[in-house]
């Protein structure tokens, strides 16, 4: 069990009580949000040592074609692991460990720190 699925049902079971219907749908972009701003915030810290390398790999435009590939992967990959069998044996797993939650404010400062320090180091290449 990753971090990402403990995060995952921290989220469910925090708009759980609010949204009933929809806390699945929300928990499920939340951490689809998180994964791919964590990838946009790797692939900028690479981008930016590479430039301070004088490595010239490929075109800007190619990289933001490869983040737009990986980022549909990563939408796909948890459509398929936080639904059906798989989620439910994910869920039993989590209630079983019973594991300190965070807060909602925690869990959206998360991504939004992550996309904060992306742009911070983007606008210095």
């Amino acid at each position: 069990m990753s971090c990402f699925d403990r995060l995952y049902f921290n989220m469910l079971n925090e708009y759980k009580a609010l949204y009933k219907s929809k806390a699945k749908s929300i928990a499920y972009y939340y951490i689809s949000f998180l994964q791919i701003s964590l990838l946009f915030l790797s692939g900028i810290c690479l981008a930016f040592f590479l430039n301070e390398m004088n490595v010239r790999t490929m075109k800007q435009d190619k990289a933001w074609f490869l983040f737009i590939i990986a980022a549909s992967a990563l939408l796909f990959h948890n459509s398929i692991r936080y639904s059906g069998k798989k989620g439910k044996v994910v869920k039993a797993n989590i209630y079983i460990t019973r594991e300190r939650s965070y807060g909602k404010f925690t869990l959206w400062l998360m991504p939004l720190c992550c996309l904060i320090l992306a742009v911070l180091i983007y606008t210095r290449l």
